[in-house]
């Protein structure tokens, strides 16, 4: 569900194991992703968010719970993958502003 401002709401108690959120509607959308309600809600699962590039996802909560690697769909779209036991968010290269402008994360 997308409100007023393009902001997504996403709404975990009731996701499926798998869902997909799409923003790709030619409007600037945010989605602001907590990892440590999303662990509360879900410990299984595969969410996939795509968008373009208007388009963001910001991380809150504890990223040191998830690995982040990156792969790439059979649609030769590329991903960043945070993945946690058995939950995975793939989330659509160039959406996620995790506020260090493309440095790779591993500099202090």
């Amino acid at each position: 569900d997308f409100g007023e401002k393009g902001e997504v709401e996403l709404d975990l108690d009731n996701v499926s194991t798998n869902v997909t959120v799409d923003m790709d509607n030619n409007k600037s959308n945010s989605l602001d992703l907590n990892l440590d309600d999303l662990l509360q809600d879900k410990d299984s699962g595969m969410i996939t968010i795509l968008g373009d590039n208007k388009d963001e996802v910001t991380i809150s909560g504890n990223m040191e719970e998830f690995e982040k690697s990156s792969a790439v769909d059979s649609k030769d779209n590329a991903f960043d993958v945070l993945s946690n036991g058995n939950l995975t968010i793939m989330i659509e290269n160039g959406l996620l502003d995790d506020g260090n402008n493309g440095s790779d994360g591993h500099g202090h």
